[in-house]
């Protein structure tokens, strides 16, 4: 009994041996009628017919259909849109900002996520859906002395060269022009040993001085399109609007040394106020703003939302390319509440997904942006890097709450949009 006992032992631990240290040196099998560890990446070239994509959740809404995606688009009409006979310009840009994730993030053993395994499928997705361009989003941390450090750790890591050219060179191969925002955030609370009130010259020039190296070897990094300056980053940590002028203007300062070492478009990113005193000074522009700020109060009424979005564009005459990004989240009365985090975050039961909400902020957008030609493209940010949706995807990433558009209504009108204005 002893000796079939130890065989039996045997016969189940041995693969189950395999299986772990095939996870700690993250060794992939070859691809075949198997199913792929959950570590591995999908390589759509090797897998050929070995490998199909599933959308892991059906995607529903109140107002329209469930879905499937399978990794590819498919349009479904919204019953609660009306066709409004409008089109945009043939030109107008529609971008997408990827969710800004990138490196292994694990919550378990056995439960790991990469963007990296998907952007092959993300971003032929996004030629599907009519896009024209890509955003990508590196990462920077600030720590409590004040230095701005590469991030080597969790799901928002410095992007490497390497994954850089990646990137780049697939977003080329589907017709999408390549944008790089770089993003820093704290490190242990680090905001808060900062003098935000009142700072002095030399602590803004230190703060700075480790910002530009990290924005210098942005441009040294990669061949991209469009390099994106957020002074928010640096500026807005002060109070002291003096300050906040005299950070935003060492940017401006920097522009010349960013063109010893990269050839492609310099684009500011920022609120009105910002834009309106530093924009003339770069190649295009990033219009960001809080979306309760646009259309807050306007609910689900598609006429008022549009009104809010037009009042908002009105204004907007920088005589440069204008982007308007947009961080619209699919909960309910997001509109009055704005955006949420969407990684990492625990919500209640009060947060309820609402994919119509955030359909008709994306129409009235499009709809208002129809009578303001010299708004020139949209970025709909926050995308996500594959089709599942909470509760299916790791328990920390509420996507069916935040402002991403994959597999809900708002992509459809993106879809929409995009086509009409081929046309």
């Amino acid at each position: 009994m002893g000796k079939i006992l130890n065989i039996t032992l045997i016969i189940v631990g041995f693969p189950l041996l395999i299986v772990l240290f095939m996870f700690i040196f993250h060794i992939c099998p070859p691809y075949g009628p198997w199913p792929m560890p959950p570590w591995c990446p999908v390589d759509i070239e090797s897998a050929g017919d070995n490998v199909t994509f599933t959308h892991a959740s059906a995607r529903t809404s109140d107002a329209g259909p469930d879905k499937s995606s399978a990794q590819v688009f498919s349009y479904s009409p919204l019953s609660y849109i009306p066709e409004s006979g409008l089109k945009l310009r043939k030109d107008f840009v529609f971008g997408v900002g990827m969710m800004d994730l990138w490196g292994r993030l694990c919550t378990g053993l056995f439960t790991c996520y990469n963007p990296k395994d998907h952007v092959k499928t993300s971003f032929r997705r996004l030629g599907q859906l009519g896009s024209g361009m890509v955003m990508v989003t590196d990462f920077y941390q600030l720590d409590r002395d004040e230095n701005i450090l590469d991030v080597n750790q969790g799901g928002a890591r410095t992007i490497s060269p390497e994954d850089m050219k990646f990137l780049i060179d697939d977003a080329h191969d589907n017709n999408l022009s390549f944008m790089l925002m770089t993003n820093l955030y704290e490190k242990d609370h680090s905001r808060e040993v900062l003098n935000q009130k009142n700072p002095k010259k030399e602590e803004l020039d230190k703060l700075f001085d480790g910002w530009k190296d990290k924005i210098l070897s942005q441009a040294k990094k990669g061949a991209y399109d469009y390099l994106v300056i957020d002074p928010r980053d640096i500026s807005f940590f002060f109070e002291d609007a003096k300050a906040t002028d005299y950070m935003n203007q060492r940017f401006v300062d920097l522009i010349p040394e960013i063109r010893k070492y990269y050839s492609g478009k310099i684009c500011l990113w920022g609120f009105k106020h910002t834009i309106n005193t530093f924009g003339k000074y770069y190649d295009c522009l990033v219009l960001d703003q809080d979306i309760d700020d646009v259309v807050g109060g306007a609910g689900e009424d598609l006429d008022s939302i549009t009104k809010r979005w037009s009042d908002y564009l009105s204004s907007v005459h920088y005589d440069k390319p204008v982007f308007v990004l947009i961080l619209m989240p699919s909960y309910e009365g997001a509109t009055d509440k704005g955006w949420i985090e969407p990684v990492g975050a625990h919500y209640g039961p009060e947060y309820v997904k609402d994919y119509k909400e955030q359909a008709l902020v994306y129409e009235g957008f499009f709809r208002a942006v129809a009578a303001q030609p010299q708004i020139d493209g949209v970025i709909s940010y926050g995308y996500w890097w594959d089709d599942k949706i909470y509760p299916d995807t790791l328990s920390i990433f509420r996507n069916d709450l935040s402002h991403s558009i994959r597999d809900k209504d708002a992509e459809d009108v993106f879809y929409r949009w995009a086509v009409a204005s081929e046309s």
